[in-house]
């Protein structure tokens, strides 16, 4: 994973959650967060941005990607209603999407990760 500058703008968490799993506390390949919360929850976006891709993307399930200033991105899976398509503007906290359980997981989640370019970065410095 490459090293990163401080981020210049902070992102805000895309729900209002306590419980959260951090990279490296899974032994998978993924970087991002897995955010527990309860099916259907409300999703916002972590900064303003434009709706990059909204679909279906194999075991990561219902999947928005929004590109942010900086060439940041946010990645939101598993999402089980995506609010958003693809060319949309997004504002921060706008709509994105539902907690679901799409991509074949067994409880709801929210699987975030950011990406600086193509690259997925640690994402704890961006909140």
């Amino acid at each position: 994973m490459p090293a990163l500058a401080a981020p210049v703008r902070r992102l805000s968490p895309p729900l209002p959650v306590a419980v959260m799993q951090a990279p490296g506390a899974r032994q998978r390949e993924e970087v991002g967060l897995v955010i527990a919360a309860p099916h259907g929850t409300r999703i916002g976006a972590a900064a303003a941005g434009t709706v990059a891709f909204a679909g279906l993307v194999g075991k990561r399930g219902n999947t928005v990607v929004i590109r942010h200033d900086g060439g940041i991105f946010t990645v939101y899976c598993h999402l089980d209603a995506i609010a958003v398509v693809t060319g949309a503007a997004v504002k921060a906290g706008g709509l994105v999407g539902t907690v679901g359980m799409t991509g074949g997981i067994s409880t709801p989640r929210l699987y975030l990760e950011v990406r600086k370019g193509r690259d997925p970065v640690d994402p704890l410095p961006y909140f």
